[in-house]
């Protein structure tokens, strides 16, 4: 049998070596799937640049020539998976399979995205006035005769200052509308300058016309950017249960009805209803657990106060892990800092996020977002707001949001996982880590405090909250003014709170259930591997492998485990 030679050059500074033979049969084969993953790389690379290029501006509703661009991307969408259905299966590896079919099921995202995106140009064509009708002048190249002869007969009554604004409009669309509308402006100055450049005698006129048109333009953007200002503390309109469906097809993989999440959601709440009565009434005597949660909030620090104690609560944390060897926490990622969130995402926001990344002069530092108030606030507000940085919930916060949570998993993202797994983040990995985490330091007994613990099971139920919302927001079963109720009932959130949380879930069709669902199936993993491994199995090493499958929709990531390869 022939034989090649494979020379590794040992790590020292001498020449030293040793041969190893290896068959040629195994040479091929290794070198053949090394091919073929380069092929895959290079066409992940054309489909990320597809997804940030000419896709983008397909799926913007405020680009007046958005029909047109959609076009395109469907015609780049085609090439892009007649290359990816090319790349030869059996040379990969598991790895390489599983990007090549996170490849494909990113271009059926797109196409569902390009899908509603074409369902609503309808709407926005109407909405966007006159600025329909002057897409022709979009069109690349001089201006053409017939086309100026079309300015003229519409220039002088496009925009009139009585031009209606929808009523019923959502405010996503009429700012897309005002977009559309200042394209249109800025296009009839253009065109009319190229008329008086190319037909000076008659240019003029058409010039002067079209230049008063597109003030007009201007000031219809400006009163339909008014018009969704003044739709700032209303609730959107739900998505619809088709809608809802695709989005946990194509977005996170997630096979389950509405009703099985909707029946998951209850079930969680129920068990986390129960924890919370027996937890009241072993530690907080004569009240239920609503009050003793409110008694808790109450003891909260000044707003000034809020940033210092929210980063002392995430350090410890970060402390806790690297102690417990919980997870792998590199030098370079255990930077994070505190800001404050501002007016207009304290709205949805009533109690943390995080934020990408800023450079410093000691690295990239993790932000940490706190919310401890807004102008906008009365007095009575503040004071609930601040409810939720009492130090027993910045407690439980502040590891979702930093380490192990967010922080470590977008580090980690960032740094070792490639861009096609960057790019088929869903929030079911990253908000089910972030939810994942809340309970692996329960485990390890990071909430001693019977406070905290009262904190962390409201959490929970709010979650499960979130789950069952989720479905019954967009799919028909409760009104916005009703969530707001059952977040009051269910997961012990004051009035404010429940408002800012309820008016994200509207715009965010999909998300709230990701938490709890995402948590869950992490466990199950994780469940899995323990059940394989046996004695072997670490908390560290499995969390480490977890991260660095990138935040990808979770049945992708247990066939990188190797479960239903």
């Amino acid at each position: 049998m022939a034989r090649a030679a494979l020379v590794l050059v040992l790590l020292s500074g001498t020449a030293a070596c040793t041969t190893v033979t290896v068959s040629q049969p195994t040479l091929e084969r290794d070198l053949s799937a090394a091919l073929e993953g380069r092929r895959l790389d290079g066409v992940a690379e054309r489909l990320i640049r597809f997804r940030n290029g000419i896709l983008s501006e397909a799926l913007d509703r405020g680009r007046l020539d958005r029909p047109d661009r959609a076009a395109a991307a469907t015609r780049a969408a085609g090439d892009l998976r007649r290359e990816i259905e090319g790349v030869h299966r059996g040379r990969l590896d598991r790895e390489g399979r599983v990007d090549l079919d996170l490849s494909l099921f990113l271009l059926d995202q797109a196409a569902g995205d390009l899908r509603l995106a074409d369902g609503a140009e309808e709407r926005l064509a109407r909405h966007s006035g006159d600025a329909a009708a002057a897409a022709f002048l979009a069109a690349p190249g001089p201006l053409l005769e017939e086309a100026g002869a079309r300015l003229d007969a519409l220039a002088t009554g496009w925009f009139p200052a009585e031009a209606p604004i929808p009523g019923d409009a959502e405010p996503e669309d009429l700012r897309a509308a005002a977009r559309r509308a200042r394209q249109a402006g800025d296009l009839l100055r253009r065109r009319g300058m190229e008329a008086a450049i190319l037909s000076p005698e008659a240019g003029a006129a058409r010039k002067a016309a079209a230049e008063e048109a597109g003030k007009r333009a201007d000031a219809f953007a400006g009163r339909l950017e008014e018009a969704a200002k003044e739709e700032k503390d209303g609730f959107r309109s739900p998505s619809g249960r088709e809608a809802f469906v695709a989005a946990l097809r194509t977005r996170h993989a997630v096979d389950a009805s509405p009703d099985e999440l909707e029946a998951f959601g209850q079930a969680l709440l129920g068990e986390a209803t129960a924890a919370l009565v027996a937890l009241a009434a072993a530690h907080f005597p004569g009240k239920d657990w609503k009050q003793a949660l409110n008694g808790v909030r109450a003891a909260h620090p000044a707003a000034a106060e809020v940033p210092g104690m929210a980063l002392a609560a995430a350090e410890a944390a970060r402390e806790f892990c690297l102690e417990r060897g919980l997870v792998g926490i590199p030098p370079a990622a255990r930077l994070g800092h505190v800001e404050v969130v501002g007016d207009d995402m304290a709205r949805s926001y009533p109690f943390a996020a995080y934020s990408y990344r800023r450079a410093t002069a000691e690295g990239e530092s993790g932000r940490y977002m706190v919310s401890p108030g807004a102008t906008w606030m009365t007095p009575e507000q503040r004071e609930e707001r601040l409810g939720g940085s009492c130090p027993a919930w910045t407690r439980v916060v502040a590891p979702h949001e930093t380490w192990p949570g967010h922080h470590l998993q977008f580090w980690v993202a960032d740094n070792l996982c490639s861009a096609l797994r960057r790019e088929a983040s869903t929030p079911v990995f990253v908000e089910g880590w972030g939810f994942y985490c809340e309970g692996l330091l329960e485990e390890h007994g990071f909430f001693k405090a019977p406070e905290e613990r009262l904190c962390l099971l409201a959490m929970r139920a709010w979650r499960a909250s979130r789950v069952v919302l989720d479905v019954r927001l967009h799919c028909g079963g409760c009104t916005p003014e009703q969530g707001v109720d059952f977040l009051v009932a269910n997961a012990g959130l004051t009035r404010d709170a429940a408002v800012a949380e309820v008016r994200r879930y509207m715009g965010s069709p999909t998300q709230p259930f990701s938490y709890a669902w995402g948590a869950r199936e992490i466990r199950r993993l994780r469940a899995d591997e323990e059940k394989r491994l046996g004695p072997a199995f670490s908390d560290r090493a499995f969390h480490d492998r977890l991260l660095r499958c990138g935040p990808i929709p979770l049945p992708f990531v247990r066939r990188l485990f190797g479960y239903g390869e």
